[in-house]
C-alpha cells in the first residue's frame, strides 16, 4: 500500500506541474491578447480623435464664414441707417436755422 500511495502521489505532482506549465501558457496567451487588443483601442482613439478635430474644423470654418456674411450684411444696414440719420439730422439742422430766422424776424 505505501508504494502505491507513492505512486500515486507522483502521479498527482507530475499532474499539478503539467498544470502549472498549462496556466504559465495561458497567462502568456491572455497578455499576449490584451497587448494586441489595447493597441487596437489605442488606435481606434486617434482615429476617433482626428475625426473629430477634422469635424471641428470643418464646422468652425462654416461658423465663421456665416458670422462673416452677417457681420458684412449688419455693417451695411449700420451705415445706411447713419446716412439716413445724417441726412435726417441735416434736415432738422435746415429747420431749425429757418425757425430761428422767423423768430430773428419777428423779434427785431
Amino acid at each position: 500500500m505505501d508504494e502505491e500511495l507513492k505512486a500515486y502521489l507522483t502521479e498527482m505532482k507530475h499532474e499539478m506541474s503539467d498544470m502549472k506549465r498549462e496556466m504559465a501558457d495561458m497567462k502568456r496567451e491572455m497578455n499576449t491578447e490584451m497587448k494586441s487588443g489595447l493597441a487596437d483601442i489605442k488606435s481606434d482613439m486617434a482615429e476617433m480623435k482626428s475625426e473629430l478635430i477634422q469635424h471641428t474644423e470643418t464646422v468652425e470654418t462654416r461658423l465663421l464664414g456665416e458670422f462673416w456674411k452677417w457681420a458684412r450684411s449688419a455693417d451695411l444696414r449700420y451705415r445706411q441707417g447713419t446716412s439716413a440719420v445724417g441726412f435726417l439730422d441735416d434736415r432738422v439742422q435746415a429747420v431749425e436755422d429757418r425757425v430761428s430766422e422767423l423768430e430773428r424776424r419777428k423779434a427785431g
